[in-house]
């Protein structure tokens, strides 16, 4: 509800013009009209408004706001001029939390870069920097610089729920159309071996479109091996068999594969020689490799 003045139309642009000279005319609401008034919001504490000769009585009206939303965090960023250009355009967002790379310049700024983006998206609840992969386990290094301090956080696609804990485990939801395509190249009754399985999502899938494949889906990394069991519970999926170990150490007891999924950008092609000794003749690998332009 705005405080607002009712005027006939004849006397609405003087009206007007007076409010604007003086200071009240109130910019957060839009004028409203009907047939033979206007209704002009204000900004005054008193009963009544004096414009020139005339009293009107100041009421209640629901006027819409003025207020045009952000395109995007960025508009909502307070940082200077000289390093705004350097603003990502995007970021990840992982159930409620966002996941956001900064360039060195713009560390200083990061608290004001995450209270924007919360500020922007309501259903982020955590805004999360991330300063890298790395160790045995390729998982980013992450500080919390807005919001909830927490990692942890149950991420939904495709109707699948997977819980992750981003400060153990790595999960990228710009994968999610990449699994869908797999899940649909696959053909049923199949064994498929994921040597790189993280916390489910390639193995849980499949599964979901799949219940007549056996799935085999290993990782190295405890953490994500514990989070995987936790997701073929909450999922319902009774054909993933995970495995916590090296893929290569594993592998060979495994059966025979129509499909096998190697999902470690960084290092795929020195795992190729155990995946290529445990594929069936006419199988297929989907191998994803970080390759330069």
């Amino acid at each position: 509800m705005a405080n607002c003045i009712k005027v006939k139309k004849s006397m609405a642009e003087k009206c007007i013009s007076f409010l604007k000279s003086n200071g009240m005319l109130d910019n957060r609401y839009r004028i409203s009209r009907d047939d033979t008034h206007v209704y002009i919001p204000v900004i005054c504490n008193d009963a009544v408004v004096h414009i020139n000769d005339e009293i009107f009585n100041v009421m209640d009206v629901d006027l819409k706001s003025t207020e045009v939303r952000a395109r995007d965090y960025t508009e909502l960023v307070d940082i200077p001029v000289s390093v705004r250009y350097k603003l990502p355009g995007s970021f990840d967002i992982v159930g409620d939390i966002a996941i956001i790379k900064l360039p060195d310049e713009l560390l200083p700024y990061r608290d004001r870069i995450g209270r924007a983006m919360l500020a922007f998206n309501s259903a982020i609840k955590t805004v999360l920097l991330d300063t890298g992969v790395s160790g045995e386990y390729r998982v980013r290094k992450v500080e919390v610089i807005a919001g909830i301090e927490k990692t942890h956080t149950v991420h939904t696609e495709y109707g699948m729920r997977f819980e992750v804990d981003l400060s153990h485990v790595y999960f990228s939801p710009r994968l999610a159309t990449e699994r869908q395509t797999v899940c649909n190249e696959i053909k049923s009754p199949c064994v498929v071996i994921d040597m790189f399985a993280g916390v489910g999502p390639f193995a849980i899938s499949i599964a979901k479109k799949h219940p007549d494949a056996e799935i085999y889906a290993i990782d190295i990394n405890p953490d994500a091996y514990a989070l995987m069991l936790r997701n073929i519970s909450i999922n319902k999926v009774k054909n993933v068999h995970a495995i916590c170990g090296d893929a290569r150490s594993v592998i060979p007891n495994l059966p025979e594969a129509d499909y096998i999924i190697m999902n470690l950008p960084h290092s795929s092609n020195k795992f190729l020689p155990s995946a290529l000794e445990k594929i069936k003749r006419n199988g297929k690998i989907f191998l994803y490799q970080i390759c330069r332009r």
